[in-house]
């Protein structure tokens, strides 16, 4: 393996594989986003032609958001004035700005390349690896099957096949588990064990036999029956990719498409996910340039294999830069952690591979400068605690008296810190004491992290934690699931009974046998009302009533109450957007919490499921190594790192290239106990590999900490696996107290050989108001709920007596809000006066096929008549709609000639490119206690006597319509389009007028009064310029908003002239109109 160079980020990234090795605390993201800003900036690419990928959703976001903020960080440091420039420090802002270089001209291009990337920002593909390939698979028509991380018919598949080959099988779960292994490492075989004997290698390859069955069994159910799974959408794209007829088109259209790929954290990646980049962006195809493919991560920090990553994957990716012509670097400054700090680390990881030789420590130079900067508590920033109490019987030492004074040592120490320790935040700035939140506790396990945080909290010092365990598997859990079983059955009295004993009720439990008839009427009173509020408002509705019932004061109240209520309203969230924000049932609402359950523990959706932090407060961090990964703190103690490593669990596998790639070892499924070494090879090389992931755990436990590290150790306690004793056995041949005297700048040592004092809280006088959660005494608003225009529009139409009506929310699908199927005949199609679509008829259906050929055709292509139709008679293939693709294809090439007129004249869509156009807009306005009828007097107000609209909110604010109206307005706006500067939004109408009709002014104005599609306009004109004012802060909308145009498809017509425009509908209501109707929305109790 060649060696790899430092990283420049000032040069532009080639066609190929670039390796980018990133050590804990080398500013990573830093350098990704960078990388991308240049790349905006330059002109090499556009958002639209950037494809991001991470493995989590919380990353993706991450990820997003730290590039956005970049852009905006370089427009600014561009438009700051030359005088100012000595204060711009940043590396890459300068690599913008040039300030030795006169090219004005440069900067004023890199200045709109930047304003220009920020506008198209949304047009990004920022994704987790399963959207990608999702996106990818259903952009080219396959039909994705309904992911699920049920597993239980892999129990039955193997059973089935087992009773079908009249098989004998000793442990048919140890079989269960390899199937579920094979699933979801698919390169992964079985070994054979040819050199161990007969009657063994008979029983291996029956065991092989019956495994490879029932893999190829649930495949082909789950195929069957549309089921599918994040595993096997991963390998449904990789061959798709690999198909010989289908995937040379696939990869030329992902590969003219972007011109970067950057994908993050990929240590963590697998055999499968890495295929898939290298098929589709730089394997060689006659024809088919390769792209940029940039991959970023840190094999030191690969700590997921019991989730499916495989370092052997990453290394793969080396391997094949270094053959094929790729580039190799690698980030050599690291910007957390003081330089004394990287010298103790230096010297503990300096000998040390990391599972493979190939993995080793990288040193990297100290980016802090070394002054007041940091702690000053006189100690050095590594400091090795050893626990030393007296031997057992048997000379070693009890792990549980051990683990009690590390226990009582950590919280003296946390005192300690807090007490005496000062710390300098910023080289200007005077020193200040340690706060709670400087601190971060790295423990093995959740249950190490509820006992370090709940000794703490005894001591008086506030703790939280922060684990990866499922919120599912928690308290507030049962809670939950006995809440929603009683309310499906709201009349049953012991289900009632059991809930008001807990946190939702505010009966004690010694009070129930006292129970009188009017008390158990008060209780099932309540029930019904918890039924009735799901259904008027979901559980949203539900969770207020259940707050006002005073629940958060009754879980407060008790133990571990902040961890309890966190986790109540957690799960109250999670359900809310399983049931999308709807009312429903009890029956709907437990089915969601099932769901819910089922996914918990999928290693793809499990990540909004973890607990959350329970408290925002000043409070010391306790947490996970794997949930400590990516973050970092002043100080880090690591109490936990000395304790027993627990050995491979489950079916053992390892890469093992001799033998072609990753083997499963099939003895242990037939629980063999032979210990020969024909049998022991691939558990031998797990086991290896099990221990290198140990030692990459302490890499990351020992890299979050910035100024100060705190490890325990218990050099008398011998027993098990221990990677902390492995490690400085390596690293100082156990002998730390050498260490410390070598760099004892550095490091620290020191001995506790006496049982540690306890901390005894010194409890103060407060005021108990302070301890008062907060209170809502204000009635529930019954309208509030989720809207669309759809239900808007409903509630106008309804009698007076029903103007609220209880409307499910459609999805946001352009089309939905139009008129419904006609039952007029066809009308007969004159040559001139009517356009090709006037005789196809009308239905909602209609309506959304149009919106979705609209959305994917390119208005400006050369071939756009040809494109309409390819997309036509695909999108016909699933539409029930008696039209013919030719006609339909015809009359929207027609639409998109036909000129816009308005403020825009002869210009037409089809001038119209990509990148000046956003499809389907989507936005969620918050809506305050309003009405139909408040709105409209606030347009009529401010509205001129000339507009064409001003009729119609006339007779809404004279009191003819009153619709109370309250929540959250959802919708999706069709068209968002710039034209020499000015935006405008545009909705797609599928209308049909009257037969004669010729969509004139006066007919669309008639047509438009009828369906309410005044409002409409509105609330996408005050959404759209919210939008407009968030994404571009020095952009007047009254300068560069235009209006809305209201298209209706059937009418427009090129060959009217743009001043008398068939089809096309302007409204341009004033820049005061609509913030009139903004401050009114923005204004809560406006009625």
């Amino acid at each position: 393996m060649t060696s790899s160079l430092p990283f420049d980020i000032s040069q532009p990234q080639a066609p190929g594989l670039t390796v980018i090795e990133a050590s804990a605390g080398t500013g990573k993201t830093y350098s990704i986003t960078g990388l991308a800003l240049l790349g905006f900036a330059r002109g090499e690419f556009s958002p639209r032609e950037v494809c991001m990928v991470t493995f989590t959703d919380a990353a993706t976001a991450e990820l997003a958001g730290r590039l956005r903020a970049r852009i905006v960080q370089g427009v600014d440091a561009l438009m700051t004035p030359p005088e100012d420039w000595v204060h711009i420090t940043d590396t890459v802002d300068i690599l913008l700005i040039e300030p030795d270089s006169d090219d004005e001209e440069g900067r004023r291009s890199r200045l709109e390349h930047l304003r220009r990337a920020l506008t198209e920002f949304d047009a990004m593909t920022v994704s987790t690896i399963h959207g990608f390939c999702h996106r990818l698979l259903t952009s080219v028509g396959v039909a994705t099957a309904e992911i699920s991380s049920d597993s239980e018919d892999i129990s039955e598949v193997v059973h089935d096949v087992i009773l079908a080959g009249q098989h004998t099988v000793t442990d048919p779960s140890r079989v269960i588990d390899a199937v579920k292994t094979r699933l979801t490492l698919p390169d992964a075989r079985m070994a054979t064990f040819p050199d161990a004997p007969d009657e063994v290698q008979a029983e291996i390859n029956d065991l092989i036999e019956i495994i490879e069955a029932s893999v190829d069994e649930v495949v082909r159910r789950r195929r069957h029956w549309r089921r599918g799974t994040f595993d096997s959408m991963l390998v449904d794209t990789r061959d798709l990719l690999c198909d010989e007829v289908r995937g040379p088109s696939i990869i030329a259209e992902l590969r003219s498409r972007f011109r970067l790929v950057l994908v993050d954290e990929f240590q963590d990646t697998d055999t499968v996910q890495w295929k898939i980049f290298r098929t589709a962006f730089i394997e060689q195809h006659t024809g088919i340039p390769a792209v940029p493919l940039v991959v970023v991560g840190d094999p030191k920090q690969s700590i997921y294999r019991f989730r499916g990553a495989e370092l052997s994957a990453y290394l793969e990716a080396v391997e094949y830069a270094d053959q094929h012509g790729g580039r190799r670097f690698h980030l050599d400054t690291n910007y957390r952690s003081d330089a004394d700090m990287l010298i103790a680390l230096e010297h503990m990881f300096g000998q040390v591979t990391f599972g493979d030789d190939r993995v080793g420590f990288e040193r990297v130079l100290a980016g802090k400068e070394m002054s007041a900067y940091g702690l000053s508590d006189g100690q050095p920033p590594m400091q090795i605690r050893s626990i030393e109490p007296p031997l057992d019987a048997e000379g070693s030492v009890d792990a549980g008296t051990a683990r009690n004074w590390v226990l009582a040592d950590v919280v003296a120490e946390v005192v300690r810190l807090l007490g005496e320790s000062r710390i300098t935040r910023q080289h200007d700035s005077s020193a200040e004491s340690l706060r709670p939140s400087d601190i971060g506790i790295v423990v093995k396990s959740n249950s190490d992290a509820e006992l370090y945080a709940s000794a703490l909290r005894a001591a008086g010092i506030p703790a939280v934690t922060s684990g990866t365990d499922s919120v599912l598997e928690s308290p507030a859990a049962l809670q939950w699931r006995l809440l929603l079983q009683s309310l499906l059955r709201p009349t049953d009295l012991r289900a009632a009974r059991t809930v008001a004993i807990g946190v939702f009720g505010d009966v004690d439990v010694s009070q129930v046998d006292d129970f009188k008839s009017e008390d158990e009427a008060v209780l099932l009173g309540q029930q019904q009302q918890r039924v009735r509020a799901l259904a008027v408002g979901g559980v949203a509705h539900l969770l207020a009533v259940l707050r006002q019932d005073g629940y958060q004061q009754r879980a407060l109240a008790r133990v571990g109450g902040e961890r309890l209520l966190t986790d109540i309203e957690h799960i109250g969230e999670l359900l809310h957007q399983r049931t999308r924000g709807r009312s429903c049932s009890p029956t709907q609402a437990a089915a969601a919490f099932q769901e819910l359950r089922e996914i918990s523990s999928d290693r793809s959706t499990s990540e909004t499921l973890n607990r959350r932090l329970d408290c925002d407060d000043d409070t010391v961090r306790v947490m996970t190594i794997h949930k400590a990964k990516g973050l970092e703190f002043p100080v880090v103690l690591c109490p936990t790192l000395w304790t027993t490593q627990k050995g491979s669990q489950g079916l053992p596998h390892a890469e093992m290239p001799d033998e072609g790639g990753r083997l499963l070892n099939t003895y242990w499924v037939a629980s063999g106990s032979s210990r020969a070494k024909a049998v022991m090879r691939v558990k031998t090389c797990a086991d290896a590999e099990a221990r290198g992931e140990d030692l990459r755990n302490l890499y990351v436990a020992l890299t979050r900490a910035v100024h100060k590290l705190v490890l325990w150790t218990v050099p008398g306690f011998s027993r098990g696996i221990r990677p902390l004793a492995d490690l400085l056995e390596q690293s100082c041949a156990g002998d730390v107290a050498r260490l410390a005297s070598e760099i004892p700048e550095a490091l620290e040592l020191v001995r506790i050989d006496s049982r540690p004092a306890r901390i005894q809280p010194v409890a103060e006088s407060i005021d108990d108001s302070s301890l008062l959660v907060s209170t809502n005494d204000r009635t529930f608003d019954e309208p509030w709920k989720v809207w669309s225009f759809t239900a808007i529009d409903r509630a106008l139409q309804a009698d007076s007596d029903r103007s609220r009506l209880d409307v499910d929310v459609a999805p946001h699908i352009g089309g939905l809000d139009e008129p419904g199927e006609t039952t007029e005949e066809p009308i007969a199609v004159g040559p001139t006066e009517m356009t090709p679509l006037h005789a196809i008829p009308g239905s909602a259906a209609f309506g959304t096929l149009v919106h979705s050929v609209l959305e994917d055709v390119e208005f400006d292509s050369a071939s756009v008549t040809a494109d309409l139709l390819d997309l036509c008679r695909e999108r016909l293939r699933y539409q029930p709609i008696e039209c013919d693709p030719e006609i339909l294809a015809e009359g929207l090439s027609t639409m998109l000639l036909a000129p816009l007129g308005g403020p825009f004249g002869e210009t037409s869509l089809s001038t119209i490119s990509r990148v000046d156009r956003l499809d389907e807009l989507e936005f969620l306005l918050p809506l305050p206690s309003t009405s139909a009828r408040t709105i409209a007097e606030a347009v009529v107000s401010h509205s001129s006597h000339d507009d064409p609209f001003r009729s119609w909110f006339h007779q809404v604010a004279n009191g003819q319509i009153a619709v109370p109206i309250a929540g959250m307005l959802t919708g999706s706006i069709d068209l968002v389009a710039r034209v020499d500067g000015s935006f405008f939004i545009a909705d797609y109408k599928t209308n049909r007028l009257s037969n004669d009709a010729v969509f004139t002014t006066a007919e669309l104005v008639d047509e438009m009064n009828h369906h309410g599609y005044p409002l409409q306009a509105l609330l996408y004109l005050v959404a759209f310029r919210r939008y407009l004012r968030r994404r571009e802060p020095r952009a007047n909308p009254d300068d560069v908003v235009a209006g809305v145009a209201y298209l209706f498809v059937r009418g427009m017509d090129p060959t009217w002239p743009a001043s008398d425009t068939r089809g096309v509908i302007w409204w341009q209501p004033s820049g005061e109109l609509i913030d009139a109707v903004d401050h009114l929305f923005a204004v809560e109790g406006s009625t």
